[in-house]
C-alpha cells in the first residue's frame, strides 16, 4: 500500500486526514517519513501540534523524529516565569520583616491611629460594680476598637493584624508593578488586554485590599471580628497573588498559541542547516523538487 501511494503521481494523501490532492500545493512534507506518511496538509499539521503542546510531538515527528523545520511568522510574547515556592518567598518575607519591626517598635498603636488618620477614638467602654460580699470595687472594660485590645494586652492577636494589613499594601504594590512591567515588555498590548479582561486585573487589587475594606467597616461596631479576619486573611493574600500571576501566564501562553498557528512549516530538506537556513531559497523549489523525484 505505501509504494502504491509513493508511486502514484495522480493523487497525493494526507497522513492525518486521509484526503487526496491532486497537487502538492495544499501539502507539505514536513519529515523524513515516506510511503503514505510523506504528505501533510499543514492545518492537519498545525491541529496535531496544538493538541500536542508542551510535549514531544509539538515540534518532532512521532514516526521518524525529525525535527521540524518551523519558520515563525511572528515574534513569541515572553512569560517571566517564576516558580511557586519563589512567589511564596516574595509575597511574605518582606511584609513580614517589616511588620515585626512595626510591631515591636509601636507601643502605644501609633500604627492604628495613623489607620484612623491621626485621630484618637475611644478605645474601651469601662464599668465600675460593687460586689456587696467582698466589698470591693471592680471595672469591666469592654474594647470598642482594634486599638482598646492593645490597652487590654492582647499583644498576641495583634501583630497578625499589623502583618495582614502590610501584607495587604504591599502585594498591591506588588501586583501593580508586575503589570507595569509586563504590560512594558508586551508586543502587542491591544491583545493582552482583551484577553486579560481589564476588569480582572483591578480586582485582583481590589481583592488584596480586602482587609482595609474589612477594617473601616466594622472598627468600631466589631473590631474583634476585625482582628480575627485578619488572620484569614493572610493566606487569602497568597491564593490572591498567585491566581493573578497563573492568570497573566495564561493568558500568554493563550497568545503564544494563537502567534503559533501563523508559523510557516517547512518542507524537509537535507540542506537545512540549524541557525543558517536553506540553501535553497524558495520553498517551492523545494516542492518541485518533491515532485521530480515522485
Amino acid at each position: 500500500m505505501e509504494k502504491y501511494t509513493e508511486m502514484n503521481t495522480d493523487s497525493y494523501m494526507c497522513r492525518i486526514c486521509l484526503d487526496e490532492e491532486d497537487t502538492l500545493n495544499e501539502l507539505i512534507s514536513p519529515c523524513r517519513c515516506s510511503g503514505s506518511s510523506k504528505y501533510v496538509h499543514i492545518e492537519c499539521l498545525q491541529k496535531w501540534r496544538n493538541t500536542s503542546r508542551g510535549q514531544t510531538g509539538e515540534n518532532i515527528c512521532m514516526e521518524c523524529h525529525t525535527e521540524y523545520i518551523i519558520r515563525k511568522t511572528h515574534d513569541r510574547e515572553s512569560v517571566i516565569d517564576i516558580r511557586t515556592t519563589v512567589l511564596f518567598q516574595l509575597i511574605y518575607y518582606t511584609p513580614a520583616i517589616i511588620s515585626l519591626i512595626v510591631y515591636l517598635n509601636d507601643e502605644n498603636g501609633d500604627f492604628i491611629t495613623l489607620l484612623d488618620g491621626g485621630v484618637s477614638h475611644t478605645k474601651q467602654k469601662c464599668i465600675s460594680f460593687y460586689d456587696r460580699y467582698i466589698h470591693k470595687n471592680y471595672t469591666s472594660c469592654t474594647p470598642l476598637s482594634v486599638k482598646g485590645y492593645i490597652d487590654e494586652g492582647y499583644n498576641g492577636i495583634i501583630y497578625p493584624f499589623y502583618f495582614s494589613m502590610l501584607l495587604s499594601i504591599y502585594n498591591f504594590l506588588l501586583i501593580t508593578t508586575f503589570s507595569l512591567y509586563q504590560i512594558k515588555k508586551l508586543k502587542n498590548l491591544n491583545l493582552f488586554i482583551k484577553k486579560y479582561n481589564l476588569c480582572r486585573l483591578f480586582l485582583y487589587q481590589l481583592v488584596s485590599l480586602r482587609i482595609f475594606i474589612i477594617y473601616y467597616t466594622f472598627r468600631f461596631t466589631y473590631p474583634f471580628a476585625c482582628i480575627m479576619l485578619s488572620f484569614i486573611s493572610i493566606p487569602i493574600e497568597f491564593c490572591n497573588t498567585y491566581n493573578s500571576y497563573m492568570r497573566y501566564k495564561n493568558v500568554i501562553y493563550d497568545m503564544n498559541d494563537d502567534i503559533m498557528n501563523d508559523d510557516t512549516i517547512l518542507n524537509w530538506s537535507e540542506n537545512y542547516i540549524h541557525g543558517e537556513g536553506y540553501d535553497m531559497v524558495e520553498i517551492n523549489e523545494q516542492t518541485n523538487l518533491s515532485d521530480e523525484d515522485d
